[in-house]
C-alpha cells in the first residue's frame, strides 16, 4: 500500500479537515480508520534539478512531471506518522545507489499534523533537511498567513521588513531561522524589504484570502547568474 495520496482539495479544506487513512480488512471487511500526517516538500538547494524526495522507500515525487527542481513546492502528501528516513536523491531515482544520494535523515512526524521538509544547503555535498511543523493558527478565511525563512545558506543574516508593521517583522535571521506564521490582511498591497549587509530587495506583496505563503530568502550572494543569486522565494500553499 502507498503511504502518499495526493490531495488536490482547496488548500483551506484540506488543513481543517482531519487526516485519516481508509482500509479494510480482507478477512471479515472491518473498516478502520488511522490518523496520519500531512508532508510538503521545498527544495531550496541553488542550481539544483531532478532531485527526488521520499520518505522511507516511498517518494513524495512520485507524478512524471514532478522534477522538483531548485524552488519547487510539493504540495502536502498523506503519510504516516512515526519517526520516518528521508532520502534525498539525484537524477530522479531512488535507487540504492550511495554516489547518487546526497542525504538520509530522520524525522518524527506526529498524527494529525501537517509538516514542510525544506532540502536546504549551498549544493548537494551539505544537503540538509529542515522540518517544520505547519501550525496555521486560525480558521479566518478572510485573512492569509505568511511566515518569513532565511533558505539562503551564505553566512551573513538577513532581515525580512514589512513597511509601518514591525509586529510583522523578520530581523537579523541566520540561515535555517523562521517565524510562525502571521495574519495578514487582504486587500491590501504590503511593502516589504529583503537585506543583508549592502545587499537589499524591495517588492510588493498581495496576499490572497484564505491562503498560505512562505516568503523565503534564497540563493548565494557570490552566484554570478540570476536565477541562482541571492533573492527572495514565495511559495503559496
Amino acid at each position: 500500500m502507498k503511504t502518499f495520496i495526493k490531495n488536490n482539495t482547496p488548500f483551506i479544506v484540506l488543513v481543517f479537515s482531519t487526516l485519516f487513512l481508509f482500509s479494510s480488512c480482507k478477512l471479515d471487511d472491518n473498516y478502520t480508520y488511522t490518523e496520519v500526517s500531512g508532508v510538503a516538500a521545498v527544495n531550496a538547494i541553488p542550481g539544483t534539478k531532478k532531485v527526488s524526495i521520499a520518505l522511507d522507500q516511498n517518494r513524495l515525487n512520485s507524478n512524471w512531471n514532478e522534477h522538483f527542481n531548485y524552488t519547487d513546492f510539493l504540495y502536502y502528501r498523506k503519510a504516516y506518522p512515526g519517526t520516518r528516513q528521508v532520502s534525498v536523491y539525484a537524477s530522479n531515482s531512488i535507487a540504492n545507489d550511495g554516489g547518487r544520494q546526497w542525504l538520509k535523515q530522520q524525522v518524527t512526524l506526529n498524527p494529525g499534523l501537517f509538516y514542510s521538509l525544506f532540502v536546504v544547503g549551498k549544493d548537494s555535498t551539505d544537503a540538509e533537511i529542515l522540518l517544520t511543523e505547519d501550525n496555521f493558527s486560525t480558521k479566518n478565511n478572510r485573512v492569509a498567513q505568511v511566515r518569513f525563512m532565511n533558505l539562503s545558506p551564505d553566512e551573513e543574516a538577513i532581515s525580512f521588513t514589512v513597511s509601518k508593521l514591525d509586529s510583522l517583522n523578520f530581523i537579523n535571521k541566520k540561515f535555517k531561522a523562521y517565524q510562525p506564521f502571521k495574519e495578514y490582511a487582504t486587500g491590501e498591497v504590503y511593502k516589504i524589504t529583503l537585506s543583508s549587509g549592502t545587499l537589499k530587495k524591495e517588492f510588493d506583496f498581495k496576499p490572497v484570502s484564505g491562503k498560505v505563503y512562505t516568503i523565503w530568502a534564497k540563493g548565494l550572494k557570490d552566484a554570478t547568474d540570476e536565477a541562482n543569486s541571492f533573492g527572495y522565494q514565495i511559495t503559496a500553499y
